[in-house]
This record gives structure tokens, C-alpha cells and sequence, in this order.
């Protein structure tokens, strides 16, 4: 074989071997469980996970409680907490302000332990208000609606 040749027969062989190697690593990867029913060849399943509630300006408090955990509010806060993975997370407001909520799903608690008559209103996405509470109060809600929570000095 003249030199020329042997080039061409060690290129197609390298060619062919790395064609082979690629045609080969889908089929033989583990399929991996997407979350969304579907499989999915590689090492990395794309994570599905909500993201955690906050507010804008943020809370005087927020911190993560487990499922079924009381927290007392304290006196002169508006507190509420947020169902979220196993647990809840526990946000304590105390200054007069307009919170913007941010990943605020399902059933939770609102509690105003105010005082002088303050109210915590709720507001929507118009920022209408959907519901006053004056304190002392506590009582569940559905956050699915409620957009802001505002912090005020008047009653309801």
C-alpha cells in the first residue's frame, strides 16, 4: 500500500469508529424520568421545583416552618404563612407598607396582631381590595387571588 492510501483507509477507519461511538451512546444511555411523564437519554433530568413565595419590599421575617407547625404571631405584626413544598413558609410584616407577592399559591393562614384597629388589606391583581381583617385576628385564606397584602394604620 502506498502512503497515500494508508492515510485514506486510517481516516475512514477513525470516521468510522467515531460515527460508530456516537450512533452508539443515546441508544445505550439510561433513559432518565423527566418529571412530565417522558424519558429522557443523558446523565441530567431537568428538575422541576416551584419557586420558593417572597415579597417586594421583603418581609421583617421569613423563614421556612415544617407541615403542621403553629407559629405564633407576635404583637404588632401581620403574619401569614404560604404552603410550600412539605412545609410552609412563615412571613411576619410590620411595617405600614404595599407588599408585592410573589409565588403565593394555595391555602394558608393570614394573622393580624396589629394594634390600635390596623388593618391588613388584601388586594388583587388591579389592586383592589378582596379582603380587610382588622385585629386580633387569624383566619385561613386562598392565596391564589391575592396579589399584594398592604399594611395599614385606618381600620377596615
Amino acid at each position: 500500500m502506498r502512503i497515500g492510501q494508508c492515510k485514506t483507509v486510517a481516516l475512514v477507519g477513525l470516521l468510522m469508529s467515531v460515527l460508530a461511538a456516537g450512533v452508539m451512546t443515546p441508544a445505550t444511555a439510561a433513559p432518565i424520568n423527566s418529571g412530565y411523564g417522558e424519558q429522557q437519554a443523558g446523565g441530567i433530568s431537568p428538575a422541576v421545583v416551584a419557586a420558593a413565595p417572597t415579597t417586594s419590599p421583603a418581609a421583617a421575617q421569613r423563614f421556612q416552618v415544617p407541615a403542621g407547625w403553629f407559629e405564633e404571631c407576635p404583637t404588632g405584626y401581620v403574619c401569614a404563612t404560604v404552603p410550600y413544598g412539605s412545609g410552609s413558609y412563615v412571613f411576619r410584616f410590620l411595617h405600614y407598607a404595599t407588599y408585592t407577592l410573589y409565588n403565593w399559591n394555595g391555602v394558608g393562614v393570614v394573622d393580624n396582631r396589629q394594634t390600635g384597629g390596623a388593618a391588613a388589606r388584601l388586594l388583587g391583581s388591579n389592586g383592589g381590595q378582596l379582603i380587610c381583617k382588622t385585629p386580633p385576628v387569624r383566619d385561613t385564606v386562598n392565596w391564589g387571588p391575592i396579589y399584594y397584602i398592604q399594611l395599614t394604620a385606618s381600620t377596615c
